[in-house]
């Protein structure tokens, strides 16, 4: 697990190794073991290296046997000893046992078609010397980020958009229309970044820079393939099985957070299948409403693991909010940041690497949100009248504040009639709605950052959803990558840790999205199958619960230990938002009228964020 960077200049001249170098500072977090350089004529690169495989010969860079060809690269490839020992019977000459070196000997195999090879997590960047070719590649699923901009004189990349900001011909100006969307999801979807004329390569695709110019194209298509197999959990079971005990491959100290939830669950079961000895790991809290260590902890006994456990306050998570507003380079308002970084640094204190359970929602069908669909299908014939009436209560529930409150839901469900089913599930999801926004902004910026939704979907996922294994598709491209894995990228690396998710192995993608909706979602259960699968593997009472993810109770922070920051931060923004409408949302949230909790996080993320790195 490393982090990477690098600068091609156009005109032939050297490269600056200073500037390099401080790129490459800021991303030591993410590989506090190492670093290294390849600097020759008018490219540069740089990594920071996390060592997890081949400790001491995996050190990047990694060359071919005439040095023709040079790779870094950030994360796992999990079939390497496999694609290793093909590579060897074609006459390929290895140096290493790294992960590393089977992607130069790859390249060297199968040309720019590499990718299609490799099942892991990944940001490559490759450079052919004889053909003068840069290759950015980045995973399917999204697990690593990859950032890059093409300016006039040169071409820059890096793992996170910090790196970039690092090189002082940068100029650090918001790009208005993709900070819309932000107010929309919450978050900055692929291809775009924050910052103008810096993008995300997205994920299952491939960049090749020769002659100056940028070919980006799609490794990875989303097709249905017919499964040979004839029982289906067989297979399930024989591919989950194996992916998880590929990710068990390590030379230093491995772990599993366990949520207690059926996805970490299961991986936990499976890697008890191939290891007699797990750890798992898990945090606790006081308030009851969000704590779920009473399942980590039935899961760890039943399955025989050793399990640690830490109890933190919602106080502590108040108390890291500066340093994950450190290394958040993008505004990100998913408030689960918060005790998954805590996770991480407290897994760090025992092992380098631990595996998860993302993915899982997305692929089987995990989150309540698909059943709310067919719930305002049904609701849209009521009769007039009824509706009025729904409407009347649903409006005029008493403000809670509580994590999950029933008004919170209620009002969230009601917002999305009158919309397709794509855009409702972005309403339901997001902060924002399109005339909010139009407050939101300052008058005269509107134009400027008025942002399409269509093509929104056009350019992130390319197709519009019409049903839920749609939706199911949608989530993967967008929620899971941008939303999820960035998440977990972040508070893992800030902590240096590795986070591997084997739901993420290609071969379950592909069943997943080759296997009907009605094998994950029937009638109001989730993930069918998959509990299918585990129904005799895992106690009862984690089969049968529902969804239930960190909650944090921003409500309640705005209210009170963050309300009076709020009230400066907004009082100090001048530039951007409109001072007025924003009051009025803190305002009907502080007096009762409104849980305004999602659109004020929204915004208070997004000022901090400014603050660290426009405003610095």
């Amino acid at each position: 697990m490393c982090g990477i960077c690098g600068i091609l200049n156009k005109k032939e001249e050297k490269i600056n190794f200073e500037i390099l170098k401080k790129m490459n500072e800021t991303l030591k977090r993410r590989g506090p073991d190492d670093e290294g350089f390849y600097i020759e004529d008018n490219i540069g690169l740089a990594m920071r290296r996390l060592s997890i495989i081949d400790l001491e010969g995996g050190k990047q860079p990694i060359f071919n046997e005439d040095k023709s060809i040079c790779v870094i690269f950030n994360g796992e490839i999990y079939n390497f000893v496999e694609l290793r020992e093909e590579l060897i019977k074609k006459g390929h000459f290895f140096k290493t046992k790294s992960d590393t070196e089977v992607i130069v000997h790859l390249y060297e195999e199968k040309g720019e078609n590499f990718p299609e090879y490799l099942n892991g997590m990944f940001a490559i960047a490759l450079w052919d010397k004889r053909k003068k070719k840069l290759i950015l590649t980045r995973d399917i699923a999204g697990e690593k980020p990859l950032y890059y901009g093409d300016f006039n004189d040169f071409f820059i990349f890096a793992s996170e958009l910090k790196a970039i900001l690092a090189n002082p011909l940068i100029k650090r100006e918001i790009d208005l229309k993709v900070l819309n969307l932000y107010f929309t999801l919450e978050y900055v979807p692929s291809p775009y970044s924050i910052i103008k004329n810096i993008k995300k390569l997205k994920p299952g695709h491939t960049l090749i820079y020769e002659n100056e110019k940028i070919k980006i194209k799609p490794y990875f298509k989303f097709e249905k393939k017919k499964i040979e197999k004839k029982d289906l959990l067989d297979y399930l079971d024989e591919i989950i099985s194996d992916s998880v005990k590929i990710r068990l491959r390590s030379d230093v100290p491995l772990g599993i957070f366990l949520s207690g939830g059926i996805d970490s669950s299961t991986v936990t079961y499976y890697a008890r299948k191939h290891s007699d000895l797990v750890k798992t790991f898990n945090i606790s809290f006081k308030e009851p409403s969000f704590d779920e260590s009473r399942f980590a902890k039935k899961v760890a006994f039943y399955l025989k693991t050793e399990h640690f456990e830490e109890a933190f306050d919602e106080n502590k998570m108040l108390e890291i909010l500066p340093e994950v507003f450190d290394f958040l380079d993008e505004p990100f308002a998913d408030a689960s940041i918060l005790p998954t970084y805590l996770l991480s640094k407290y897994t760090r204190n025992f092992v380098k690497v631990a595996l998860g359970g993302d993915g899982g929602d997305e692929l089987f069908g995990g989150y309540p949100t698909y059943f709310s669909h067919k719930i305002m299908e049904i609701y849209k014939f009521l009769p007039f009248y009824l509706k009025i009436f729904f409407s009347f209560i649903g409006k005029n529930l008493p403000v809670s504040y509580s994590n999950f409150s029933l008004d919170f839901v209620v009002k969230k469900f009601l917002e999305g009639e009158g919309f397709n089913i794509w855009k409702r599930h972005l309403v339901w999801m997001g902060a924002f709605s399109e005339e909010e926004k139009r407050k939101l902004f300052k008058d005269f910026l509107y134009p400027d950052s008025f942002f399409n939704l269509e093509e929104f979907v056009e350019n992130t996922v390319s197709f519009y959803p019409k049903n839920l294994n749609d939706l199911l598709k949608f989530d993967f491209k967008t929620y899971l990558s941008e939303d999820v894995l960035f998440k977990v990228d972040r508070a893992s690396m800030a902590a240096s840790l590795e986070v591997r998710a084997p739901f993420l192995d290609k071969r379950i993608i592909e069943f997943a999205f080759s296997i009907d909706s009605d094998k994950k979602l029937k009638y109001f259960k989730t993930k069918v199958i998959l509990k299918k699968l585990m129904k005799d593997r895992l106690p009862p009472e984690i089969i049968k619960r529902g969804k239930k993810g960190f909650g944090i109770p921003v409500a309640k922070w705005i209210k009170g230990p963050l309300k009076g920051e709020f009230m400066d931060i907004i009082e100090k923004e001048d530039e951007i938002l409109n001072k007025k409408f924003v009051k009025k949302l803190f305002d009907e949230h502080i007096k009762g009228k409104k849980d305004n909790r999602k659109k004020l996080w929204t915004i208070y993320v997004f000022l901090k964020w400014k603050k660290n790195y426009i405003n610095s």
